[in-house]
Order: C-alpha cells, then structure tokens, then sequence
C-alpha cells in the first residue's frame, strides 16, 4: 500500500480508519497541522510527519524513493510502504476481506477445485508423519511399521524352497536332522530340574505320575505310610478319632438300662468301642453289670459283637468297694449318614450304685 505525503492524497487513496481495523493496527497516524505547506502543488494540505505504528500480526517494510511531486521550494519525493498482515490463531475466515493464505503445515495436504479447498492428511510413510490406513477390523492384524495391517503371528507351514534361514530351539524343545532334508522337533521328558513333557503312562487308574517322572502307585499294596509324630488325622481321612466321656458319676435305677456317654458319627466303616465303670455304694451287693454300644439311647442290646457283662459267682450278691469297669467288644458300625452311637450299662443290684464311662471310634476305610 502506498504511503502518500499529504493528507488528501491518503484520504483519497483509502479510507484509513477502514485499513486500521481491518489490519489490527492501534495507533498509525499522526499530523503535524502547525506545519501547513504554502504550495502550488496542493496549497490545501498539511506538512508534517506521518507516524505508521504496526499492531498485531502486522509488519511494515519500505523502498527507496520512487517518485518526485512538485518542484523547486515544493518538491517532494514518495516513498513506498509496504504492510504484511499474518493472521494468527484463526479459527474462522468468515467475514474477512482481501486475499488470505492457507499454508499447508507438516502433514496436511491442500488441493482446490474452483471455489473448493480440500485440507487433508497423507497415510504416515517410513519417514513421514501422517494417517493410519483404514484396519478393515478383526481381532488378529495389527499395523506394522510399513504400514500394512497384517497378522503378528506368522505360521511356517512350509519351508520348501527357502533358503538362508535359522532354526533354533529353546530346551526343553529340540530339533534334529533325522534324514537328508527332514528335521524332526522333540521335546525332552521332564526330571526333577528340568522341565518337559511327561512319559507314557501304560494307562489304567491306579497309576500316578510321581515326582520322579514315573507312573507308580501312590502307595504299595498293604503298606500305608503312617504319621511320624504325635498328630490326628484329620475329619474325613482314615485313622480320625473320636471319643466321648464321661467322669460325673450318673445314678442307676436298679435292672433299668441307661446310656453313660456318646459320640455322633459321621457316614463311614467305624470300630467303635465303650466301657462304663459302676461305683456301688458301701454295703451294696451287686449281681450282674451289662455293658453294649448301641445306636439307641438307654438300650440293652445282648448281641456278642456289642456286649459285654459280669454276672456275680454263684448267683449271690458281691460287694465292690472300688470301681468295676466293663467293656465291650470292638464292634463296626457301617453308617450311611451321621449318628449317634452311645455306651449304655445295666447294674442289678440291692442298695445305690453309680456310674461312668467312655465311648471312642476310629474311622478305618
């Protein structure tokens, strides 16, 4: 744009105020009107500095003189100014004037086509930036980095007419040249530190693989390995135990049965055993005392396999100044759900006698 000298010439060239705003200029223009120029050449206008101040985005550059206005007292000379206006941080064009330049930064493309511009962004090379390429979706492919979607695991189905490649095998994994052009893949059997794969097992269901890398029983036939300390098996397993007693002294009624103590089994093969100790009073003669286990509460049961008994000799009366214990046989109980099994005694006897007892079981399959 160029810079006129005199003020009417700048009036008439362009509207300034319009300029100023357009080009985000502040403050640009200043008269010297104490200086009026006595001229034939235009005797109207003012003398004096002109000030063009650039605001944002705005550069001024000027070129020597280039032309001569006047002549003697009165000529002058022009000079031309040239404004730069950048527009920055634009997100709109709407509503601006003149020419405006669209640049195309790294990565963006722009093409026209009439009063059409395309902006758009190249596919990312091996040494540019860009777009990725449409996936066409799936689970499997990935991008590689020459751009293609493809499958991160390659399978080699065949290697028939391949040449200068490397197989390698990782232990316990090996390969082999068993024939002239066939390789054969193995892996070793496992043992105590290396890892592998297992040996055949011959079949069957009484075998187990065992740390050694053989199929063996986990046991030998009749021979069970017991604990080696001073410990219970637990609920379930073979060998737990279970007792229940008594040591409170209970009252007999004389020939009545009664239970002294109990246990609740669970489902499984039990040997169960109990033993009541009668206490007679001083001067009491007793002559019989009868002991059973029993799944029923205050029962004598006479079975042999559950009851045991110590009748008086001669069929009198004897008096016991001590505790006379009784025992049963060891006696199964084969339950198909928990119960209760008890200890019960029966003392016949002339006076007062008590009684206590025990009752245990041991689960043995």
């Amino acid at each position: 744009m160029a810079s006129p000298r005199y003020r009417k010439q700048f009036d008439d060239a362009r509207d300034p105020y319009s300029a100023r705003n357009a080009l985000g200029v502040t403050t640009w223009l200043s008269v010297d009107e104490s200086a009026r120029a006595a001229s034939t050449y235009k005797p109207e206008t003012y003398g004096g500095a002109y000030e063009l101040v650039a605001g944002t985005g705005v550069t001024f550059s000027f070129t020597p003189p280039n032309a001569v206005f006047g002549s003697g007292a009165a000529q002058r000379t022009r000079k031309i100014v040239t404004l730069n206006a950048t527009a920055t941080g634009v997100s709109s064009i709407n509503g601006l004037t003149g020419a405006v330049t669209i640049a195309a930064g790294t990565g963006i493309n722009l093409s026209s086509a009439g009063t059409t511009i395309t902006i758009s962004a190249p596919l990312f090379g091996t040494s540019a930036q860009g777009e990725v390429p449409a996936s066409g979706g799936g689970t499997v492919n990935f991008l590689r980095a020459d751009g293609t979607w493809a499958n991160a695991i390659q399978t080699l189905n065949s290697i028939s007419g391949q040449s200068n490649f490397v197989l390698s095998a990782t232990p316990p994994v090996n390969v082999s040249f068993t024939a002239p052009n066939t390789l054969t893949w193995f892996v070793n059997l496992f043992t105590t530190s290396t890892s592998g794969i297992v040996p055949a097992s011959g079949g069957g269901t009484a075998n187990f693989l065992r740390a050694d890398a053989s199929w063996a029983l986990p046991y030998t036939r009749g021979q069970y390995v017991g604990t080696n300390t001073n410990d219970n098996a637990t609920a379930g397993n073979i060998g737990e135990y279970v007792v229940g007693t008594v040591t409170t002294p209970a009252g007999l009624s004389n020939g009545i049965a009664q239970s002294i103590s109990s246990i609740s089994l669970s489902a499984c093969d039990w040997d169960v055993q109990g033993v009541v100790g009668f206490q007679p009073a001083s001067g009491t003669g007793v002559n019989a005392l009868h002991v059973c286990v029993s799944s029923s509460v205050n029962f004598l049961d006479t079975s042999t396999t559950v009851y045991g008994s110590m009748p008086c000799f001669g069929l009198q009366p004897q008096t016991y100044l001590t505790t006379t214990a009784i025992h049963t046989p060891v006696a199964r109980f084969s339950l198909a759900s928990t119960t209760t099994i008890y200890v019960n005694g029966v003392a016949v006897f002339t006076g007062a006698t008590n009684a206590i007892g025990t009752i245990r079981a041991r689960r043995v399959r």
